[in-house]
């Protein structure tokens, strides 16, 4: 956290709209669609809740549909070894109950999204997702008793994507300097700094291994080149697709 990623990806999604996609704009697509295929009156209650942001964040982002559900269903089997190692919480050292359930709950969230965007999706459309499922291989490495250990399992067989944005602050200081500016409560995570950015390198180099493009990026640099720098690796990923 307070690396840069969600400003890259909000000046991404502003400056390349007409070829991006954000996950949230998606979800509310689909559900869109499937209110559709109700009935007309279905797709105009639906569209106007959504109009208001508590009511779209409500019925979009923080309540898993039956539709996610359905799509993770499908991938149980080709997903049960990924699944089982995030899930294993055997290992942990003195990892609050509550902080594990909050890990669970985000986890929960990512994979349906995945699962869901996967079954649903246009096969030609590029969807940007910020907190993603690789944001908690690290996550929830921290706090067991070998993080690296699990970080190679985990990042060796969560879903992969076509595209990863890495962003790495080599200035721990400054990192620190950022999470202790920002609200709520992830200050109690900066004791665990250190260990966060070498599994979150750790997970990149491994993500790079298994053939995914890699894109690094620098949290000092300006905003807008680091954008630019990702708009470029999606250009030449479209290519590559036709």
């Amino acid at each position: 956290m307070g690396a840069g990623k969600t400003s890259i990806c909000n000046e991404l999604l502003f400056k390349n709209k007409n070829a991006l996609r954000s996950a949230r704009y998606e979800k509310k697509r689909i559900i869109l669609n499937e209110a559709f295929k109700a009935s007309p009156v279905h797709y105009i209650v639906t569209a106007a809740l959504t109009l208001n942001r508590r009511l779209a964040q409500t019925l979009i982002n923080d309540k898993i549909t039956s539709l996610a559900w359905k799509a993770t269903e499908h991938k149980r089997s080709e997903w049960n070894e990924f699944i089982g190692c995030a899930l294993d919480h055997r290992n942990y050292n003195g990892v609050p109950c509550d902080d594990r359930l909050i890990r669970i709950k985000w986890f929960i969230r990512e994979l349906t999204d995945v699962a869901l965007f996967l079954d649903q999706s246009p096969s030609d459309a590029i969807l940007v997702h910020d907190e993603s499922l690789l944001q908690r291989g690290v996550g929830f490495g921290l706090g067991r008793e070998v993080p690296e250990q699990f970080c190679v399992a985990y990042f060796n067989t969560v879903p992969l994507p076509d595209l990863v944005v890495h962003v790495d602050l080599p200035d721990a200081e400054l990192l620190r300097a950022r999470i202790d500016q920002r609200a709520g409560d992830g200050k109690r995570f900066i004791e665990h700094l250190d260990t966060a950015i070498e599994m979150s390198r750790l997970g990149a180099r491994i993500m790079r291994d298994r053939g995914v493009k890699v894109v690094e990026c620098d949290g000092g640099a300006e905003i807008s080149h680091s954008a630019s720098k990702v708009a470029s690796a999606v250009c030449d990923l479209q290519r590559e697709r036709v």
